[in-house]
């Protein structure tokens, strides 16, 4: 399969802001650093810019650890139990009077304590590797001392107040209210939550931006005679500060192989599929399919069973197409790949991992001797696991 980017190219990288979601974007960079894709600029508004600056000091493992790691308490003052709780709107087993005593004293305090967050920047994020690094680094912020936006690259920041730009681009309007170096700042999503215009600016021509579904303004830019290359999450992220150690490792581990997927032109939308067949070798397949179960699934179906052939592929598998939700335009590699998809997901195969077509086939079918009572239990994918077993 030819790859979609070229490794000999320079590219630079777009994060957007979204908080806990930027786990998605840790996993999709590991996996640029494993592809050895060639990065020179990385910008990032809020989490990205916490992501990014990272990556600029080469430090992408350290990224992966933190956000495996990562709780509450590393961002914000507060419980752990207490914040999953809230951030999921679950009051069982809370002592509520203790809840809103906190939640006032938030408010007396104006805003949240972020004296975590301070504290891990100040941990995970070195100035003059950054500074030395050959990865350019850019941020987004708004100063409302100012009363502007500001679009920075290392070099317009000065010297030891790094980790100060990057609170300020992050710093949302429930924290508590602070000037830092004698200013106030506000996070930088409220204007440019996907600065891809700051390297358009520069004249990168090669451009990734990693999506991760944020809230905020994007500033669009001419992309005459650039090249974006687009890397989005195959699924929904969560909340914004759902921070469960579950969701946040299957978020980097989407992230990871949805750019794998989208770099290596695999196929699949859950599972992550090496198509080497063409569809004139999966029609062959079809074809050869025993024929008195093409007229059988054909008389099921309520379709032409006296031309077997014809009635399947013609009626039968649009029909079935259409009731595994795909869309117009898709080939018949397409709907094998679909059924595969959905018999996967029912036996409970393992998603993340990269799997050669002829290999998930004889899994699935592996599986579906192995676990035949999920199978039975819908008549649909009891149909599906009867026609990939003949084919």
């Amino acid at each position: 399969m030819r790859k979609q980017l070229d490794p000999k190219k320079e590219y630079g990288v777009v994060l957007e802001g979204g908080g806990a979601r930027g786990a998605y974007q840790a996993g999709a960079l590991a996996a640029l650093k494993s592809l050895d894709v060639n990065i020179t600029a990385i910008v990032g508004t809020s989490v990205g810019a916490l992501n990014g600056v990272l990556v600029a000091q080469n430090d992408i493992d350290k990224a992966i650890g933190l956000w495996q790691h990562i709780k509450y308490s590393h961002v914000i003052k507060g419980e752990d139990a207490v914040m999953e709780k809230l951030a999921h709107f679950d009051f069982k087993g809370l002592d509520l009077k203790k809840v809103f005593n906190k939640m006032f004293q938030v408010v007396m305090d104006r805003g949240v304590d972020i004296t975590p967050l301070k504290t891990l920047i100040a941990r995970m994020v070195d100035e003059d590797k950054v500074r030395q690094s050959g990865i350019r680094f850019g941020l987004v912020t708004v100063s409302l001392s100012d009363r502007k936006p500001l679009e920075l690259f290392i070099e317009d920041i000065e010297e030891g107040r790094l980790h100060d730009f990057l609170l300020a681009s992050s710093y949302l309007p429930v924290f508590k209210t602070e000037k830092l170096h004698g200013k106030r700042y506000i996070d930088g999503g409220f204007y440019n939550n996907s600065p891809t215009n700051m390297l358009v600016k520069e004249g990168y021509k090669n451009i990734i931006v990693i999506k991760i579904q944020g809230f905020g303004f994007d500033k669009k830019p001419s992309m005459k005679h650039i090249n974006i290359f687009e890397i989005a999450p195959s699924e929904d992220l969560g909340g914004l500060l759902e921070f469960d150690k579950d969701k946040v490792n299957g978020n980097i581990k989407l992230g990871y192989y949805d750019t794998v997927r989208k770099i290596n032109g695999l196929r699949g939308k859950y599972y992550y599929l090496q198509m080497d067949k063409s569809e004139r070798y999966v029609l062959k397949r079809l074809i050869n399919m025993h024929w008195g179960y093409k007229k059988k699934l054909c008389a099921y179906l309520r379709v032409n069973s006296k031309a077997p052939n014809r009635g399947m592929l013609e009626e039968g598998i649009p029909k079935l197409a259409r009731k595994l939700g795909m869309k117009n335009q898709w080939d018949y590699s397409d709907f094998i790949i679909g059924v595969l998809e959905h018999l996967g997901k029912t036996l409970g195969i393992e998603r993340f991992h990269v799997y050669n077509f002829d290999n998930f086939l004889r899994l699935v079918k592996k599986s579906i001797h192995k676990e035949s009572d999920m199978i039975r239990e819908d008549n649909f994918t009891k149909l599906l696991a009867s026609f990939i077993q003949r084919f």
